[in-house]
């Protein structure tokens, strides 16, 4: 009589583990803050400023800056501990791979020697061609403040995506002009990374209860095709759900939720009209 697979400890904690990186930085949370009730059209308009700036500004007190007002309503909304201990790994990544990445490849360098070479000038072949790898400090120094554009944009949509839920950020989006179909199509973006994180997770769970061990080979290969298979389904019930709930037919178009803005909005876009033309002012007249 043949076994049945006993269910390992590794199954236990897949099947009852925290919630996965998807869910914890790219899914809507339901809390009791000031952000949550705000128009999502208020929060789209704070991404869009944030952008713009992390575009335009180069002084580098002015992007700490942008860094700082970009991380206030994002801890306003008051994100879990281990969505914080996630973000912070996520960011301190993204600090050194700029400050690694131009520290060995920006011109940007100041003016400063070389602290070392990674590929010589006198290297056969490869010297010749790069005409030398070499780590500056000016370089690293130049990532370093660009990491602060790159950040500012994260907490600015992590502020809209955590504290907005998907059939509302649709509805702000096509309320302020944007096609249906479009806004549809970025927010279907946005949340295709946590639903194949979410995918992944069940799967290696269910293949793990099976008794099959999922480590080095066997993780891509007991893993993949169910995968694929399952994120084609999934786009099949999607287009089947929009087709008959007559997604896109054009004129007339209602939503069941209505969104509009209240005095907090106002107030808020009112903000962030005022940092945005004050970092312009001190970022074309120098700081």
């Amino acid at each position: 009589m043949r076994s049945r697979p006993r269910c390992t400890a590794s199954a236990w904690e897949g099947a009852h583990s925290p919630l996965s990186w998807g869910d914890i930085i790219f899914e809507y949370a339901a809390r009791d803050t000031c952000v949550h009730p705000l128009d999502p059209r208020t929060k789209i308009l704070w991404l869009t400023a944030v952008t713009a700036l992390a575009i335009v500004l180069h002084e580098p007190l002015l992007l700490f800056s942008l860094f700082l007002l970009s991380l206030l309503p994002f801890a306003l909304c008051r994100p879990q501990r281990a969505t914080w201990l996630r973000i912070v790994a996520f960011y301190l990544f993204i600090f050194v791979g700029t400050t690694l990445s131009q520290g060995f490849f920006s011109t940007h360098t100041g003016g400063a020697e070389p602290l070392f070479w990674l590929i010589a000038p006198d290297t056969p072949v490869i010297g010749a061609f790069t005409g030398g790898v070499a780590f500056t400090l000016g370089g690293a120094a130049y990532g370093f403040v660009q990491a602060f554009r790159i950040i500012s944009i994260l907490n600015a949509s992590l502020t809209l995506v955590l504290t907005t839920p998907l059939n509302r950020v649709i509805l702000g989006l096509s309320k302020l002009g944007l096609p249906p179909l479009l806004a549809f199509m970025i927010t279907t973006a946005v949340r295709f990374v946590p639903t194949v994180f979410d995918e992944w997770k069940m799967i290696l769970t269910a293949q793990r209860a099976r008794g099959i061990p999922i480590t080095g080979r066997r993780l891509i290969e007991y893993s993949l095709s169910p995968l694929i298979l399952s994120s084609i389904r999934r786009c099949n019930q999607l287009a089947l759900a929009a087709e008959s709930r007559a997604f896109g037919a054009g004129v007339g178009r209602s939503a069941y939720v209505e969104i509009a803005c209240g005095p907090a909005d106002r107030y808020c876009m009112g903000a962030v009209a005022v940092v945005t033309g004050l970092l312009i002012a001190a970022g074309y007249w120098g700081v």
